[in-house]
């Protein structure tokens, strides 16, 4: 436990040093052999803005950019001599800092392999000398540290070699938990397990290398999780920590994106008015009166498969799909009418032919004759919906066929509703049926009707929850025995509000019990594979009963954890009194109107959510079910994105000279 300690605390101070070392002075980009951009980190991105004004994206040639021609011949050279397989490093360069200042910079041109050493690229790295952090400058709060390890982009994994065939994990990152979608439980186990048998050999040499060589490792691979694939740079490195006295490989894990045969450069005006936009998954566009776009985030690439050259100029109901045409020229005409704000969906045709769920917030500014629009991808969200309307189709035919139903009694309105399945059960059409508490008690036998009423008046009475049986008589003169399960919900003052619970006709049980377990394999399938982090907690107590993978992966805990935690503990401690008064009735809870919620993580990080909650009939139990969509980006974002327009706005009005936009085609004048 001593050293577990020891490497959990003092040794990650060292290997997050190391790492915010490289992030703040290190400028790193990875191109493959037809010299195109795969990856850069932000340093190498702000260097090249900050200092020579230039903007460069994924997919486009770093031989474009407008160096000077001698310069770009050298750099030409020794990225053909990498992709021949030789490696450099360069001691003593210098680079310069702004206009009038140079810095001392270590550079290192290494050929980028894959697992079968095929050389796919080139990594190169630039280090600056002359301010280089100190590695014993450390976070000294344990919390802090792990906070800063799961803020990086990279995946990190940490590992010791315990024998030749066991490399034992000793730390992941949560960006490692959601680029491999393995649980966080993996601490002290074999590496190696992991990996494909076809891989082992040549992944072990790397590490063999990095250990005994103590040389960075970086190669090209290609990571197959579940029927997704994604493409990775792995670096490998070895730490010392000295109070441990022991030796760690530290692996990152950078994900390259999909780059395309067309390549496009982003003109330097337009990459500073979308510089914010750049990282995020949305779409951010502007356009005519007309329904030309104007400017395009790069967002529309992953979302719609085109780069945003494709689509400028180009008239958006061009990509509209053709059902959807008509009410989306309604919808903008409405926009430009009534100078406001409005918000809808629609489908676009993606690139590849496929059909894009999109969530519209646009707005028409009269002054500039502009619409300016944010589109979220709601596909997988429309997908999750329609899950949970099959989900419940799903439990309402296993409720048929297993001869079971729901049931609830609103005591002040005394009105009781059924499931479906009931009324099948009890023969009777649902427009013939009263819908109250006596008439059920009709269907009841002589025999049987006072015992149930008796029941049923003493959980009305104190809130006690009842399991009987009992028989009825349907509607066509059938006896059934009929096992019934009831439970209250109480008002403020201690007062039962309603009952409610579920009824199953004890006849052929095996059958019953079989029909059951299946309809709850396949719910289960669908609440654990779903993309979107999911809960359910128990309304009256508030405790966290069940959840997806995805839910654990945002919040940080695992299964057994968060199992322990009710709402409450997943909240700021200024939030509580909030979280109480909504959830104090089924009213108001299912009043509240949608507003972005504030979360906590188990390290302590906060951060919004859309929260869309159902109240269900779980296990026998009033809960409700609840689906997490993390907003914190798009809450950034739109702040900079204020900012950067009263930015605009203030430097405008204090010009000395008059300003006006004519139009925008090709360029902006």
């Amino acid at each position: 436990m001593k050293n577990n300690k020891v490497f959990n605390f003092e040794c990650l101070q060292i290997i997050n040093s190391e790492l915010t070392s490289q992030h703040n002075n290190s400028l790193f980009w990875v191109i493959d052999t037809n010299y195109r951009l795969l990856k850069c980190n932000k340093a190498a991105e702000n260097y090249l803005f900050d200092n020579y004004s230039l903007a460069i994206s994924a997919g486009e040639s770093v031989l474009d950019l407008k160096f000077d021609a001698e310069f770009l011949k050298k750099w030409e050279s020794l990225y053909n001599s990498a992709f021949k397989g030789e490696s450099f490093v360069i001691n003593n360069s210098t680079i310069k800092r702004d206009k009038h200042s140079y810095i001392e910079q270590l550079v290192t041109i290494t050929p980028l392999k894959n697992l079968q050493n095929c050389i796919v690229g080139v990594y190169c790295s630039v280090i600056d000398l002359s301010n280089k952090i100190d590695i014993h400058d450390s976070i000294t709060d344990e919390q802090k540290l792990i906070s800063q390890l799961n803020q990086y982009d990279e995946a990190i994994l940490v590992f010791e070699q315990k024998s030749v065939n066991n490399y034992e994990i000793k730390y992941v990152n949560n960006q490692f938990l959601k680029l491999t979608r393995i649980e966080n439980d993996v601490i002290g186990k074999n590496l190696t397990n992991y990996l494909k048998p076809e891989q082992l050999s040549s992944v072990k040499k790397k590490y063999e290398n990095a250990l005994n060589l103590k040389v960075n490792e970086v190669w090209h691979e290609q990571l197959s999780i579940g029927d997704r694939h994604e493409t990775v740079i792995v670096n490998v490195n070895t730490v010392f920590c000295d109070k441990s006295d022991n030796s760690y490989l530290v692996a990152t894990f950078t994900k390259l994106p999909e780059i395309t045969d067309l390549s496009f450069i982003v003109n330097n005006l337009k990459h500073k008015i979308f510089k914010t936009f750049k990282f995020s998954e949305d779409i951010f566009c502007t356009s005519d009166k007309y329904g030309k776009f104007i400017l395009v985030s790069e967002g529309c690439y992953k979302i719609l498969g085109y780069n945003p050259d494709e689509l400028v100029n180009k008239n958006f109901i061009n990509f509209v799909f053709e059902p959807d045409k008509t009410v989306t020229i309604i919808t903008e005409q409405f926009i430009q009418n009534g100078n406001a704000t409005k918000s809808f969906e629609n489908r676009y045709v993606h690139k590849d032919g496929s059909i894009i769920n999109l969530s519209w917030s646009a707005y028409w500014d009269d002054d500039e004759n502009i619409m300016y629009s944010i589109a979220r991808d709601v596909t997988n969200y429309n997908k999750i919906i329609a899950k949970a309307s099959e989900t419940e189709k799903l439990l309402n035919e296993a409720q048929r066929s297993a001869k079971m139903g729901s049931w609830n009694y609103d005591c002040e309105q005394n009105n009781l509703t059924w499931s479906e399945s009931l009324y099948a059960i009890f023969d009777i059409d649902k427009t013939l049926f009263n819908t109250t508490y006596q008439s059920f008690l009709n269907f009841v036998t002589n025999d049987d009707r006072q015992f149930v009423d008796e029941s049923i008046k003493n959980c009305l009475a104190t809130g006690q929850s009842f399991d009987i049986i009992y028989k009825v008589v349907t509607f066509k003169g059938e006896q059934l025995t009929i096992d019934a399960f009831g439970f209250s919900e109480k008002d403020d003052s201690g007062s039962v509000i309603r009952i409610y619970g579920t009824v199953q006709v004890l006849t052929d049980r095996k059958k019953i019990e079989n029909a059951l377990e299946k309809s709850d394999h396949k719910y289960k399938y669908l609440f654990q594979n779903n993309p979107q982090p999911l809960f359910i907690f128990d309304f009256e107590t508030l405790q966290i009963v069940d959840c997806n993978i995805e839910a654990l992966l945002l919040y940080g805990y695992t299964r057994k954890a968060f199992l322990n935690l009710t709402i409450l503990d997943i909240r700021p401690t200024e939030d509580i009194d909030l979280i109480l008064d909504i959830t104090a009735s089924e009213t108001k809870y299912g009043q509240v109107n949608k507003r972005n919620w504030r979360h906590q993580k188990k390290n302590g990080e906060i951060f919004y959510a859309d929260v869309t909650g159902h109240l269900i009939d779980y296990e026998n139990r009033r809960c409700s079910f609840v689906l997490i969509n993390d907003v914190t980006d798009k809450i950034v974002l739109e702040k900079k994105e204020k900012e950067h327009i009263h930015f605009i706005e203030t430097i405008l009005e204090n010009l000395p000279i008059g300003v006006s936009v004519s139009s925008i085609d090709n360029g902006i004048t």
